[in-house]
């Protein structure tokens, strides 16, 4: 099987996850790439996708596996040459099975632009030093108070973009739900979209990248 990491940057932030999927097939089919499909009638390409990412955000470490023969760099090119432009696969690389990234995923880490320089750092970072971090979240159509601070990894300021890890898979904080409360609890407003940058799983306790997890 083929283990490949992609982007999804500039406007291709607007697609949805089935969207991607079928964009993925599509360059597939497009560049004749031999790949393995499902039994019975109505047959698909099968291709494990990572999960979900929230429409709107960027992303430079999305993943998905797919078992072909093809050599991973040979892959990863005539992929790249049938993609839209913000999605570009980065990495691929042969496994022995899917290592299925959405369970081994545990947190991500994000950047934010900030809107403008007139903002004073303190009002963020004076928020990780609350007791609890408390933030109204709809789940099924029905509100409820959550404490979020224990699935905040870590928060930063540099060079005008807030730096953030936060927890995702079994334990989830979106980061467009927490950028959304900074602005309403500080007022601090934020430009561009947020990128996730790094994902990470869980290794003796310690977050590690799924790259180096992984020896790639």
């Amino acid at each position: 099987m083929i283990l490949c990491k992609y982007t999804k940057l500039d406007r291709a932030v607007y697609l949805g996850h089935l969207d991607v999927l079928k964009m993925f097939g599509m360059a597939i089919r497009r560049t004749a790439i031999p790949v393995a499909y499902s039994m019975g009638f109505n047959k698909h390409i099968l291709l494990y996708m990572s999960q979900p990412l929230s429409l709107g955000l960027a992303s430079e470490c999305e993943y998905f596996c797919i078992d072909s023969p093809c050599d991973p760099d040979e892959f990863a090119e005539k992929m790249n040459s049938s993609l839209p432009e913000g999605i570009r696969l980065t990495k691929a690389f042969f496994v022995q099975k899917n290592p299925n990234i959405a369970g081994l995923m545990c947190a991500a880490d994000y950047t934010a632009e900030f809107a403008d320089r007139n903002y004073d750092p303190d009002d963020i970072l004076k928020i990780t030093e609350k007791p609890a971090i408390e933030m109204e979240i709809v789940s099924k159509g029905v509100k409820k108070i959550k404490d979020i601070k224990p699935l905040i990894y870590d928060i930063s300021i540099e060079n005008n973009f807030l730096k953030f890890c936060l927890a995702c898979g079994n334990s989830n904080l979106k980061a467009d739900r927490f950028i959304s409360y900074i602005t309403e609890t500080t007022g601090i407003r934020f430009s561009g979209f947020i990128t996730k940058k790094h994902l990470y799983t869980a290794v003796n306790g310690k977050l590690t990248d799924i790259d180096d997890y992984l020896g790639k």
